[in-house]
């Protein structure tokens, strides 16, 4: 999905999904996008934590910090 939104971003403005994905990265810390491994690793602690409720955590290489 995330994919899909870099290239019809890059099309509206002309310009390849390579290159407006370095753009994007540039204000994420880690400058780059998370991976599938980095999600299932997080899914299968969680499905682990019985007593964890209430929680909302960015998986988003700091792209987001709250």
């Amino acid at each position: 999905m995330a994919q899909q939104g870099l290239k019809g971003i890059a099309d509206g403005i002309g310009i390849t999904k390579d290159e407006f994905y370095d753009i994007a990265m540039q204000s994420v810390p880690l400058k780059r996008m998370s991976q599938p491994g980095e999600i299932a690793g997080l899914v299968a602690y969680l499905l682990n934590q019985a007593s964890i409720t209430g929680q909302v955590i960015n998986i988003n290489c700091g792209a987001v910090m709250i």
